[in-house]
Order: structure tokens, then C-alpha cells, then sequence
């Protein structure tokens, strides 16, 4: 996907063209510290925006509407936190108030969320809503424009929550509320909604039947740069969440084997990201005696982009 220079095109009838609202998770690293989040969703936000500069490629007019907030977050000082405003390229970025208070923040974001979507809705000509996954607040918005409004609604669907029984076993490594609680909002967003934006056709399987669907696949561009041939030692990039679903694990236990061999391998490993199994990682890398591994953790974007540039491979990872 490739995004256009103009965030405001105008029609071939000489109007603007309408607006379309994505309602969803995207953070900066602004908010995040302004805010207190204890996550920055890099995975989530960048999906986000491509799927935005995409939009604006194709001549309409997108705009975020952001919680950003968690269950968790807490901010310094202030009781209310105000909306802000900001932009990522040509998509508008509005980021919904919120109480400053553990709970009750997410329970204030519901309103302040609909209330707004409302003033947009109501404000400008609006082609549709996307809805990033299918949270509480995300069903009860899909909800009102489907009573109220005759705005085209679509699920932007990034992941497929299934219950199942061995999710309350103690080996599970699911967290079986929330398994739960995703599964019942994303089968009423199915009854809501006019069509699907997916990363893989295999999920359409898993999905309420619609007329609409679009696969969008993930890709990250890197200007400047060329292949280039590999010299030893080869640098090997994993990113993502430290967590053990997304095969942190697996990887750290690879490079155990490796490291007892007798002849050392030629390559040394960069890892970023940032999640509960963190000091895991750490303590597996300094028993490594032959393979250099640097942890950097959360870092920015621009320290993100150049460890990718310098990368050889690059892993993305998922515990099977």
C-alpha cells in the first residue's frame, strides 16, 4: 500500500471527499508517556496507519479515533485527560478524553469514544467506520450506526478468538476471560457490520458470512535501502512482544543448542520489543558463551528502522 502526498483530495465534482472513521487502538510514543500507557501496540499502530495512508491514497479523507487508554494506565497528575489531536502522514489522529483513574478511565472511553464518533458523523459526509478488532466499546459504537446512521460499517478483524475447554487448564497459556470476552464481541460485530478487512483469507472461514471482504496483508517499507549481501557474522533481527506466544521461547531455546556446538556459529542476534517474558531473556542471553545477543527492548522507530536496515534475517515468529 503506498500513501498519497495530499491528505485532501477533491473530487472530479469539485467536492471534498468524505470521510472515513477508523476506530481503534493507535498510539505514539507521545501519548503513551503523556498517558501512562504500559504498552505501545507498534504492531497495532502501524497496521493502523498503512491501512490509513492506504485510504488516503485512494482519495478520501481518514481519521483515527483512539481510546488511548488500557485497564491499567496512569498518568501523572491530572484528574481528566483531555482529547488531543495529531496526524500520522495524511491520517488525522484524534485521541478520545478519558478519566485518569485504573477502571474507570476504560469505562469513561466508552462515551467519550461514541460522543465523538457521534460529532463526526453527524458534522460531515461519512463513507464508513472501520473498527479495529471488537472490544465493548467498538460493539456498542457499531451498534448505534446501525440503528442511527446508514454509515457502511467494517471490521478490520487482526486476530480470531475460539474458546475452547483446555483454555481453564493450568498448562494453558491463554487468558481464558478475555478469550471469552473477544469471542462474544467479535460474533456480534459479525451481526453488525457490512463486511470485513482481514490479514488472511483463512479467517474468513472463522467469520460471519458477508458480501464484503478484503484481504490486506502486512508489509513495512524501508526507503534508502538495498540488498545487499551478507557478510559474517550474519545479523539476525527478532522483534515483536517478548512473550511466549509469539515464540520467544522456541528462539531462545535455538540458540542454546547452538551456542554448545562445538564450532561457533557466525551470527550475532538483535532483539527489541518488550513483554512479560523480558527477563527471561535476558538471563538466556548472558548464559550464552558464543553468540553475541543484544537486548535493546521498547525502542523508538527511528532505532527500529536502523536495526532493520542492518539486519541479514529478520524473524516473526508465532508459538504453533
Amino acid at each position: 500500500m503506498t500513501a498519497s502526498n495530499s491528505s485532501t483530495a477533491i473530487h472530479s465534482d469539485g467536492g471534498v471527499p468524505p470521510r472515513v472513521i477508523y476506530v481503534g487502538p493507535y498510539v505514539d510514543e507521545t501519548i503513551v508517556h503523556e498517558r501512562g500507557l504500559r504498552g505501545h501496540n507498534a504492531a497495532g499502530s502501524n497496521r493502523m496507519a498503512r491501512i490509513g495512508q492506504a485510504l488516503a491514497a485512494a482519495g478520501l479523507r481518514p481519521i483515527i479515533l483512539s481510546p488511548a487508554t488500557s485497564l491499567r494506565a496512569k498518568a501523572p497528575q491530572r484528574f481528566m485527560l483531555p482529547r488531543r489531536m495529531r496526524k500520522t502522514g495524511p491520517v488525522a489522529v484524534v485521541y478520545s478524553a478519558c478519566l485518569n483513574v485504573i477502571v474507570l478511565n476504560m469505562i469513561s472511553v466508552v462515551l467519550t469514544q461514541l460522543l465523538t464518533l457521534y460529532a463526526l458523523v453527524h458534522r460531515e459526509p461519512v463513507a464508513g467506520v472501520i473498527f479495529y478488532n471488537s472490544n465493548a466499546a467498538n460493539v456498542c459504537m457499531a451498534l448505534y450506526l446501525r440503528l442511527f446512521t446508514r454509515v457502511r460499517i467494517l471490521h478490520n478483524v487482526e486476530d480470531i478468538y475460539e474458546p475452547k475447554f483446555n483454555d481453564w487448564t493450568a498448562g494453558s497459556k491463554t487468558h481464558p476471560l478475555q478469550n471469552l470476552y473477544f469471542s462474544l464481541g467479535q460474533r456480534l460485530m459479525g451481526l453488525l457490520v457490512d463486511g470485513y478487512i482481514v490479514p488472511t483469507e483463512r479467517f474468513l472461514a472463522r467469520l460471519s458470512s458477508r458480501p464484503i471482504a478484503s484481504v490486506v496483508t502486512g508489509c513495512i517499507e524501508i526507503e534508502g535501502t538495498t540488498p545487499k549481501k551478507p557478510a559474517a557474522p550474519l545479523r539476525v533481527l527478532y522483534a515483536g512482544k517478548i512473550e511466549s506466544e509469539h515464540g520467544i521461547c522456541q528462539f531462545m531455546d535455538a540458540l542454546q543448542i547452538l551456542d554448545h556446538r562445538h564450532e561457533a556459529p557466525a551470527f550475532e542476534v538483535d532483539i527489541s520489543g518488550a513483554g512479560d517474558q523480558s527477563d527471561f531473556v535476558l538471563d538466556a542471553a548472558r548464559s550464552l558463551k558464543n553468540i553475541n545477543v543484544r537486548f535493546h527492548g521498547f525502542i523508538s522507530k527511528d532505532q527500529y528502522t536502523r536495526l532493520l536496515c542492518d539486519a541479514d534475517i529478520c524473524l516473526a515468529l508465532q508459538d504453533p
